[in-house]
This record gives structure tokens, sequence and C-alpha cells, in this order.
């Protein structure tokens, strides 16, 4: 993985991304600043549910379910310690369908934050140079896969993403391409392109718009 990246095993964060000698990814220089001030989420991976839970609340199998409530009256981000609060085992260098590619593993035990099931998380960062509108460009991918390890249950609930912030209009570049996957334990890919609609609590609702994740 080239020195353009930098990850922290808190939340697996997304810690640097240098572009021509910028930084353009906020976030903080130490750990301990994630840990003491990180309320914004810098680029922690956010689960088991990304978004918000209404009442903090939900309904798998006949079993009601509650988290804890963080956000007004919802669930948000996986909880007062989502995944993003949490350490993972890494960064482990791998390879990843031949691309350079880092590694971090987590064990969300049943229970945690109210969710069921034990589950086993892998994030892979990987990165590519790629031919974009003519120029090259470095990608950097990110693929997530949760497979549930314990019996605990037969399902459980998972909406994983990357809370990056990046600095964009301030500097002229055209250098990030992020794609995000997530995979299903079958390995197929779960289009992550779209985004559901959501209340005026950002509470998700029916229906769904396009969103693509490429930012550029």
């Amino acid at each position: 993985m080239s020195k353009a990246f930098t990850f922290l095993p808190l939340g697996a964060i997304i810690q640097e991304f240098n572009v021509n000698g910028v930084n353009i990814v906020q976030g903080f220089k130490t750990a301990e600043q994630y840990k003491q001030y990180n309320g914004p989420y810098f680029g922690e991976t956010i689960g088991r549910i990304a978004n918000r839970v209404a009442k903090g609340k939900f309904e798998l199998n006949g079993r009601t379910h509650q988290l804890p409530i963080n956000n007004g009256p919802n669930s948000l981000h996986g909880g007062e310690k989502g995944w993003g609060k949490c350490e993972f085992e890494g960064p482990v260098n791998v390879e990843r369908n031949g691309e350079d590619a880092v590694l971090f593993k987590y064990l969300s035990k049943d229970g945690e934050e109210g969710y069921p099931g034990t589950v086993q998380v892998s994030v892979w960062y990987v990165q590519k140079k790629e031919q974009v509108n003519g120029a090259q460009q470095e990608v950097l991918y990110i693929e997530y896969e949760a497979e549930l390890v314990g019996d605990e249950v037969e399902e459980t609930a998972i909406n994983m993403t990357n809370h990056r912030y990046v600095l964009q209009k301030s500097w002229h570049f055209k250098p990030l391409l992020i794609y995000m996957k997530l995979l299903q334990p079958d390995r197929e890919a779960v289009d992550c392109r779209y985004r559901r609609h959501t209340d005026y609590q950002q509470v998700p609702s029916r229906g769904r718009w396009w969103y693509s994740y490429r930012s550029h």
C-alpha cells in the first residue's frame, strides 16, 4: 500500500489520503485525539447500521431489538459505541484480487449495542491507479464483508459505510475516487450507489435515490 494512505486500528479509520503533499481527508493527528474529539466520525467505519434507526428499535423474525438512543429519539451510526469507536485487528498488508490492499477485522459479539448475532467484520482498503478522463488518478476501493458466525440467531441487520470527509474545493486537483462495495456471504456485491429517502428526522423511509460514492 502506498505511503499516500494512513489508517488506524480504531474504527479502521482513514487518517490520511495524501495528494501532492496535502492530506485531503479531515481528521486528527493521533488515535487518542480521535477517541476524545471525533464527534463528527471522521474517517470511521460505521456499523452495524450506518443510518438512523427510528426510536432505536427494529423487528427481525418476530423479535424486537432495542438499540441505544443517541441521536434525538433515534439510534445513529451503530449506537453509543458503534464500530467506528472499536479497535480493529490490523492493518495487515494483503493482496486483494491482484491489487495491494490493507485488511482490518473486527468481531462484533451478540448483543453488542443491542444488535443480535455474532458478526465477523472485514474491511479492505484497495489501492489502484486508473485512467479517468484521460488522467491517471489514485483510486481507493473500500470493500466490506460481514459474516454471521455465531449460532445465536439465523439473521441480523447490517448496513455499513465509511464516514470520510474529503477536502475538495480548496485545492485544484483531480485525485480521488472512492468506491464502496458490500459483499454478501455468497461473495456477490451489493450495489451501493443508491440511498434511501429520509423523513424530517433523517430516518430512512420508502423509495431511493441514485447516489454515486465517486468523489473527484
